[in-house]
């Protein structure tokens, strides 16, 4: 992700184009009228790698996840194996925890702040990544005889940032969706990149998600890390108030982990 070649100030208004038709294929005013969703979705780890990743007893789980929409606050419930009835929840960047007849209760847990906002971050990307400063069509490409037009994204500077993650969307030619997706692994390796490969997409009520994303430890990497599932979406089924659980903590959304 060479992202020193790109000349930001040339392609910076194309970059953001794309971004809009992306935007406007994934259903961006349907999205834009929700409160809250959730998210029927199953993860299944491969390999000695995925073995390493995965925060779970077992190499596949069923979850049900519950967030806010431009927010990182969330809610995850366990529905499968040895963790069953387990949920965990992020607000704030606070976490907390709760399982069969124990009331919820904060706590650090590293796995889940690593995994709730990531999960959440894949499933909105296309409606969040117009917040990055930069963004720069970044030329052409094939994949697979596919021709793509990529988008370099990235915040306050194009180089390499130990804290911040930096991402290059493939978006497909002719549909204007993403079908690949490069990015950095701050928050877990410093140097380390990783690749997700789109699924088909489907539609719920006006707006698209994958149906799958296959992720890899880079671009032509054989071997599969996981495989994200997103088999349902609904939309402003629970009251948004379930994911504020300590009223007192200060409403964070799209901002980071301080």
């Amino acid at each position: 992700m060479k992202s020193e070649t790109f000349d930001l100030v040339t392609n910076t208004s194309k970059g953001r184009q794309l971004i809009t038709e992306i935007q406007q294929n994934a259903g961006v005013k349907a999205w834009d009228s929700i409160s809250n969703y959730t998210v029927d979705f199953r993860d299944e780890f491969h390999g000695f790698m995925g073995k390493m990743a995965t925060p779970y007893k077992e190499k596949e789980v069923s979850l049900e996840l519950q967030y806010i929409p431009n927010s990182f606050d969330g809610r995850m419930h366990i529905k499968t194996g040895k963790q069953k009835g387990t949920s965990w929840g992020i607000q704030s960047w606070k976490t907390y925890q709760s399982s069969p007849g124990i009331t919820a209760q904060f706590k650090k847990n590293k796995k889940a702040t690593f995994w709730l906002p990531t999960y959440q971050y894949f499933i909105e990307f296309p409606f969040r990544i117009d917040n990055a400063t930069i963004l720069t069509f970044a030329g052409e490409a094939t994949y697979n005889d596919e021709l793509y037009e990529l988008v370099f994204a990235s915040w306050n500077t194009p180089k390499p940032q130990a804290d911040i993650d930096q991402y290059l969307l493939w978006i497909h030619k002719e549909n204007r969706q993403i079908e690949i997706l490069q990015y950095t692994i701050r928050d877990q390796f410093r140097s380390l990149q990783g690749a997700a490969f789109y699924g088909p997409y489907q539609e719920f009520k006006g707006v698209t998600f994958p149906s799958h994303l296959k992720v890899k430890f880079g671009l032509n990497k054989k071997n599969i890390l996981h495989i994200m599932h997103i088999d349902n979406v609904v939309y402003d089924r629970f009251d948004s108030s379930i994911l504020h659980p300590q009223e007192k903590l200060i409403r964070m959304g799209d901002e980071k982990n301080p």
